[in-house]
């Protein structure tokens, strides 16, 4: 058994071939998949200044809306406010609307980076399951014309809310914290030059080759031969 083994072996070894040689290596072409690529680019863009402006605005847009929706429910007492508020198409509905598409955004970018990782994030699944809470809320109010569960899925839009505004500093913080992280680790590098090198290595095998044509404890070898030499 341990012979058809070695056979079978020495089969696949032969029908298989490795670049081992140097002209092999430089011969074959690495082929990246486009999701590999699009995924080093996604990973890459997140360590960037312009993903932390980009946080840094979604955080300042949620500030303004919740407060401002904050003030108008205050001001107004009735239900008729609240349902306007919500839902009439002001300038905070605005401001939630691109805070949502950023989260879908967010969530869609994170599954595709981490496949099945995706479920072991705990900012990953708050993620989703605010953005589906939401989706949710917003389909009820819009189908829902008037009935006991379009009130409380606009109750339920506004603690969404609050969780929407909640979520932007941190997404700050963190895309802050990996700003900083990456600055650190590019200082920490060690620059290295090769011109002193160059120099230096030129500058030893010249002394070495003065300490062969002219050696500081000539044995009488040496001093015959260069002797006969001149």
């Amino acid at each position: 058994m341990g012979s058809d083994e070695g056979s079978t072996w020495e089969n696949e070894a032969m029908t298989q071939t490795y670049p081992l040689e140097p002209c092999d290596l430089e011969a074959a072409v690495v082929t990246v998949p486009w999701t590999e690529q699009l995924r080093h680019k996604i990973l890459l863009l997140r360590l960037q200044r312009p993903y932390f402006i980009y946080c840094l605005l979604c955080s300042l847009l949620a500030a303004a809306a919740f407060l401002s929706t904050l003030v108008d429910l205050w001001k107004s007492g009735n239900a008729k406010g609240w349902h306007d508020i919500l839902e009439g198409g002001t300038w905070q509905s605005a401001c939630w609307s691109l805070v949502t598409f950023a989260l879908f955004a967010e969530v869609i970018s994170n599954l595709f980076v981490r496949g099945w990782s995706f479920s072991r994030d705990w900012w990953c699944l708050f993620d989703a399951v605010l953005l589906t809470l939401t989706v949710l809320a917003w389909a009820v109010m819009h189908l829902r014309r008037a009935s006991v569960m379009r009130e409380e899925a606009e109750e339920a839009d506004l603690w969404l809310l609050f969780l929407r505004f909640l979520l932007q500093p941190c997404r700050v913080l963190a895309a802050a914290a990996a700003v900083r992280k990456v600055q650190q680790m590019q200082r920490g590098c060690v620059d290295i030059r090769f011109d002193g090198l160059d120099k230096h290595s030129a500058d030893r095998d010249r002394d070495v080759r003065n300490d062969l044509n002219h050696p500081t404890n000539p044995s009488p070898r040496d001093v015959e031969l260069q002797s006969k030499m001149v």
